[in-house]
């Protein structure tokens, strides 16, 4: 036999070994000079020390304040959103979000509206926190803007924005030039 084969054999032959002592000839466990003793008076002496701080303990201010809290309802339901038209949002007069509907698309018979340069399609939030897009005509858009603690949302409508484009006519060739 080769070397390499005496090596596997006689590792085969030490864990043989060692699993006949460990089945036949160890003591079990918990039997013997290492096993555990349980001191129930002890454990029965921590347990009623840590009852006793448990009652006496108060709990701070925060603590307090907190439980208050979350044992409390809310006042509303933060995921309930409402559809319900209301005026639109302003600030000293203006409204506090400016909205460019510059055109749409329609694609395999979905609308997609162009807004401040981005594309929307319906029920979609736009950039600005809290305002949707809820409905795209060819002429206008409809936005909503929940506004955040009230149940009413507000409806914005924004007209459809037509740039006046400069194109330079020129004559064709036919033949893919232009003069």
């Amino acid at each position: 036999m080769k070397r390499r084969e005496m090596v596997i054999l006689s590792l085969a032959a030490v864990g043989a070994l060692y699993a006949v002592w460990v089945l036949f000839l160890a003591p079990p466990p918990g039997k013997g000079a290492g096993a555990v003793v349980l001191d129930r008076a002890g454990l029965s002496k921590t347990a009623s020390e840590i009852r006793e701080k448990v009652a006496k303990s108060q709990p701070s201010a925060l603590e307090a304040f907190t439980l208050a809290r979350a044992a409390s309802p809310f006042p509303r339901d933060p995921f309930h959103r409402t559809t319900e038209p209301g005026e639109a949002p302003v600030a000293d007069g203006q409204p506090k979000a400016s909205f460019v509907y510059s055109g749409f698309l329609q694609m395999e018979g979905e609308l997609f509206a162009i807004i401040n340069g981005m594309e929307y399609r319906e029920g979609e939030e736009l950039e600005m926190v809290d305002y949707y897009l809820s409905r795209i005509e060819r002429n206008k858009v409809t936005i909503e803007h929940q506004q955040p603690g009230q149940a009413a949302s507000s409806r914005i409508v924004v007209p459809l924005t037509v740039d006046e484009i400069e194109v330079d006519k020129k004559e064709s060739n036919g033949n893919g030039t232009a003069r």
